[in-house]
Order: structure tokens, then C-alpha cells, then sequence
């Protein structure tokens, strides 16, 4: 049993990860659309 709950928790902290850059990648994603809809409406 030990085993598993360590191995559970090293898959835990790797899905945290995983997550926190999935949520960056998102974020800078949603920036560059805000950026090009404000230059779009510069030159409309």
C-alpha cells in the first residue's frame, strides 16, 4: 500500500504540472488574440 500512495502522489505533483502549463499556454494564447483583435480594429 505505501507504494501506490508514493506513487500516487508523484502522479498527483506530475498532473499539477501539467495543468499549470496547460493554463500558461492558454493565457499567453488568449493574449495574443486580445493583441490582434485591438490591431484589427486600429485598421478597421
Amino acid at each position: 500500500m505505501p507504494r501506490r500512495q508514493i506513487m500516487s502522489k508523484k502522479t498527483v505533483k506530475n498532473l499539477k504540472k501539467k495543468i499549470n502549463a496547460r493554463k500558461a499556454k492558454v493565457a499567453k494564447h488568449e493574449a495574443k488574440i486580445k493583441s490582434l483583435k485591438k490591431k484589427l480594429k486600429k485598421a478597421a
